[in-house]
């Protein structure tokens, strides 16, 4: 599966211990990728994120109780 080129959501698909998968918005299966996230914020399979492509990379954003977390995934 090809990462899309402009995606502003996807839902995090499963977590390892070295990132997780997301599933992009529009597509029902979920990245072979792994994205890196910052281990100071806590992700759940099934989470809404806010993807943001910038500098060829992604940055995952989400907000969970008045604390917006933004993890860079590379």
């Amino acid at each position: 599966m090809k990462e899309p080129k402009d995606a502003s959501f996807a839902t995090i698909g499963t977590i390892y211990s070295d990132g997780v998968t997301l599933i992009f918005d529009g597509q029902t299966v979920e990245s072979q990728k792994r994205y890196k996230v910052n281990a100071s914020a806590y992700f759940s399979k099934g989470d809404r994120v806010r993807i943001i492509k910038d500098s060829g990379t992604y940055v995952s954003c989400r907000e969970s109780k008045r604390i917006k977390h933004c993890n860079e995934t590379v």
